[in-house]
């Protein structure tokens, strides 16, 4: 892998436009690690290099050097979002699994519909008040459920109402998939 990798890893970041603290965000990474890879002093184990070129939406083999065709263009319009006060976000796994949690436990529904563009995205179901606000009131439940002041039934009837409340869809992300799995089997939030 060695040099082939580093050339090909940096090439990847300019062609995005990214510097080393940017990308490194993008891949779980430090940006000592982007740069070490990127100069050839270092190689990374193949899960590292793995996890780079699935989050980059290049194949290994082009990445370590084995591949002469170019990469695939990377699209961030599905990995990053800009918050309400302009600062970019990038979606993580966590954020995936609350939504497959909130999917699963009928707190709101999703569908994958195809935008103007051909794109599945994912949309999810939620009240007029938004997604934040959506967040907030089931926050407070969840934290009155858990400290013993709402029983399971009264809980389970607040959520279902809060629920039912909501008519509105707000696009997420656009990821077809997400995981189903939970740490422990409570909200990730």
């Amino acid at each position: 892998m060695g040099n082939r990798f580093g050339e090909r890893l940096r090439q990847l970041r300019i062609e995005n436009k990214m510097t080393q603290k940017e990308f490194a965000e993008l891949v779980g990474l430090t940006p000592s690690s982007i740069s070490a890879y990127e100069k050839g002093n270092r190689v990374p184990d193949l899960d590292i290099a793995q996890k780079i070129a699935e989050k980059t939406n290049v194949s290994l083999d082009w990445l370590c050097g084995t591949e002469t065709a170019q990469p695939k263009e990377i699209n961030y319009n599905n990995l990053i979002w800009e918050d309400e006060a302009g600062n970019k976000c990038i979606w993580t796994n966590d954020i995936l699994k609350m939504i497959a949690f909130l999917c699963d436990n009928n707190i709101c529904s999703s569908s994958i519909e195809k935008d103007k563009f051909g794109f599945n995205n994912l949309f999810l179901k939620f009240g007029q008040n938004g997604v934040i606000d959506f967040y907030k009131n089931l926050d407070t439940l969840f934290s009155l459920k858990k400290n013993g002041v709402l029983s399971d039934d009264l809980y389970n009837a607040a959520v279902n109402g809060l629920y039912n409340s909501n008519d509105r869809y707000y696009l997420l992300v656009k990821k077809t998939s997400a995981p189903k799995e939970l740490y422990d089997g409570e909200t990730p939030f």
